[in-house]
């Protein structure tokens, strides 16, 4: 029976990422033929096409097919969790901030790093596409952190979860991976998305990984067209320092916190969504 419960979560993901990957290349291309566009609109209409097929794909499966152990598939929502526990507003601050500074310094960090051995010329890898727009900006900032963190590190690492975190993780890294362009964007992606993987297990959702991301293209937004290439270099080394005493803060400080299982007199009762089928 785990088998085919494992089977039916893998091919759950695998028709979903289908159908996003396929309609948002069919849509680039049939916009492509109908008109010209410019490079935001060509790109972000597509991809909330896909988005949303990718949505309505994912919550048919288990209709059309049930699950083998009769278990109720629910659509994860946005603020859900990976596991059930009590929720301290408190604890969740400490662990957000300090794993989102994390997070994000080691995204630029890869991105330094991938850039030096994929590109001659200097370049960042992901250099934006767009013009200074207001559609750029929101494409870049809210479209497409919520939608590929919802997808990838909500959608597909929770319902592979329970096969195995690390597979989860890796799964859902090369899915992400191959939803990007060129060799050096694809490599950077594989490595970013095992990164958020591993901040939404480590902060039990997909609240940092959204706000990393989001952090992310907001930098390569500005770093673009409006802030000299010296000035991004400073402002790159501090937030990896602030990621450097965020990872002190979260082996000295929150360490110390008592456990969820351990402590005897929770901070509430009132349990987390959760993904786990």
């Amino acid at each position: 029976m785990k088998e085919k419960v494992y089977f039916h979560n893998i091919s759950h993901v695998i028709v979903s990422f289908c159908f996003f990957i396929l309609t948002g290349r069919a849509a680039a291309f049939l916009m492509g033929q109908i008109a010209e566009f410019d490079a935001a609109t060509t790109e972000i209409f597509p991809f909330i096409l896909a988005a949303v097929c990718t949505l309505l794909v994912f919550r048919l499966f288990k209709t059309i097919i049930p699950p083998p152990d009769g278990t109720e598939d629910a659509l994860p929502v946005m603020a859900g969790r990976f596991r059930k526990r009590p929720f301290s507003m408190k604890r969740y601050v400490l662990e957000t901030i300090p794993h989102t500074f994390i997070t994000v310094s080691l995204l630029i960090l890869v991105m330094y790093l991938v850039t030096i051995a994929f590109t001659s010329d200097g370049a960042l890898i992901n250099a934006s596409r767009y013009s200074d727009s207001i559609l750029a900006f929101l494409s870049m900032i809210v479209i497409h952190p919520l939608a590929e963190e919802y997808i990838f590190r909500g959608l597909y690492y929770g319902k592979l979860r329970s096969m195995s975190p690390i597979f989860a993780c890796l799964m859902q890294a090369v899915m992400f991976a191959i939803s990007h362009n060129g060799v050096g964007g694809m490599m950077y992606a594989l490595i970013a998305g095992i990164i958020l993987g591993t901040a939404a297990e480590r902060s039990n959702g997909i609240t940092v990984p959204v706000a990393a991301h989001m952090m992310i293209n907001l930098r390569t937004f500005l770093y673009n067209e409006w802030l000299p290439d010296s000035l991004c270099f400073s402002i790159d080394l501090a937030v990896m320092a602030a990621g450097a005493i965020s990872f002190g803060i979260v082996c000295l400080v929150l360490k110390k916190l008592p456990s969820y299982e351990n402590s005897k007199k929770p901070p509430s009762t009132r349990e987390e969504a959760d993904f786990d089928d």
